[in-house]
């Protein structure tokens, strides 16, 4: 349990937020709308359940935050960040649903004592049952929820349908639904935005300067959530001169590769690093989507397979960002590595439509 700024419960407006911890792509969307309703409402301070770690939160959010490490749900179970495994899946349900109402009910009494004006929930439904059991308005952020996605496995969906039908029954619970582009799925929100990202903090040029890039060389992001590089993925020895090859260390990296600059992955915010590139490369999760988008910066992206999400985020990328498909092969073999001067010499896009973020906050600071 972390209260970062030691602020205490009462002094400002409290906002409640359950997060999945499925990926960092929910925190980094929860973060940018809290951001944003922070700059818009000012006076609050945002408590945040989830088991994604406080560093995450330290490095997006410049505002107040109490962080309370709370499982809020099982989301997918994945064997790596591009296989998905729905048998440890199925078993994690099986033992979360239906929600404990003691669990339920002590979340409620804390949300009660900080005195909390508002729940947001990240497809994390226990904010739902929590925020009702409370008496407390609920907003649902989402672009799409977790019954959808078990949906779209067959075999899933036959054999565990009491799963999907009781999810089902408590995301339509929530008060209010923010829809957040791209869209899957058919339901219906109370507001639709553009996608969610958080901003750059920091310029192309300061950033690529406090790396040592000179502004002749290509430089490439290759992000693709936890999957270890090994010779093959990355190519190492076809690294051409002036490709600088930049990764958030996730796995095994092999070590003095000229044009392989390995960083931690709280070395640089995430939006700053993909603003100073001329091409990322990786999975196509919401938060990177989203971040590239706004950035305009050429994508060429990894699919995530018979994920339900994936093929609505690879038409997205295709159609509105002009971005180019990678097999899972070539990233094996490092033949991608012959892609990326054609990747970065794509046009940058600049006609992105407003930050999704503001439209969603301006929404949130409606309702306090």
């Amino acid at each position: 349990m972390r209260d970062r700024l030691h602020i205490p419960a009462g002094e400002h407006t409290a906002i409640a937020c359950f997060i999945t911890p499925h990926g960092y792509g929910h925190a980094a969307r929860a973060a940018a709308i809290l951001q944003a309703v922070h700059r818009q409402v000012g006076n609050c301070r945002f408590d945040l359940y989830t088991t994604v770690p406080d560093w995450f939160f330290s490095d997006s959010l410049a505002c107040p935050f109490f962080l309370d490490a709370v499982a809020t749900d099982i989301g997918l179970v994945q064997k790596t960040p591009l296989v998905e495994d729905l048998t440890a899946t199925a078993h994690g349900l099986d033992g979360w649903y239906p929600l404990d109402a003691g669990m339920v009910g002590r979340l409620a009494d804390t949300l009660v004592r900080r005195k909390t004006r508002l729940v947001i929930c990240d497809i994390a439904p226990l904010g739902i049952a929590v925020a009702r059991s409370a008496g407390i308005r609920s907003v649902l952020v989402e672009n799409f929820t977790w019954d959808w996605i078990y949906r779209g496995y067959p075999e899933f969906r036959q054999r565990f349908g009491r799963h999907i039908d009781y999810l089902a029954d408590l995301f339509e619970q929530a008060d209010a639904r923010i829809r957040a582009r791209p869209l899957c799925g058919n339901a219906v929100g109370h507001l639709t935005v553009d996608p969610v990202s958080r901003s750059p903090r920091r310029s192309r040029q300061a950033v690529r300067q406090g790396m040592g890039v000179a502004p002749e060389e290509t430089l490439v992001l290759v992000s693709l959530g936890g999957t270890p590089l090994g010779e093959g993925m990355i190519g190492l020895r076809r690294i051409p001169s002036g490709i600088r090859i930049v990764v958030p260390a996730n796995g095994a990296v092999p070590a003095e590769h000229p044009g392989l600059q390995v960083v931690a992955h709280d070395a640089f915010y995430h939006p700053d690093l993909i603003g100073a590139c001329d091409a990322v490369i990786g999975k196509t999760g919401y938060s990177t989507l989203a971040e590239v988008f706004h950035a305009g910066v050429p994508f060429g992206y990894v699919s995530r397979g018979a994920f339900p999400e994936a093929a609505v985020l690879e038409a997205f990328a295709r159609e509105s960002m002009g971005a180019r498909p990678l097999s899972e092969a070539d990233l094996k073999s490092g033949a991608w590595i012959e892609a990326i001067p054609a990747l970065a010499a794509l046009r940058r896009v600049s006609a992105a439509p407003p930050n999704g973020a503001e439209a969603a906050a301006r929404f949130v600071a409606s309702l306090l």
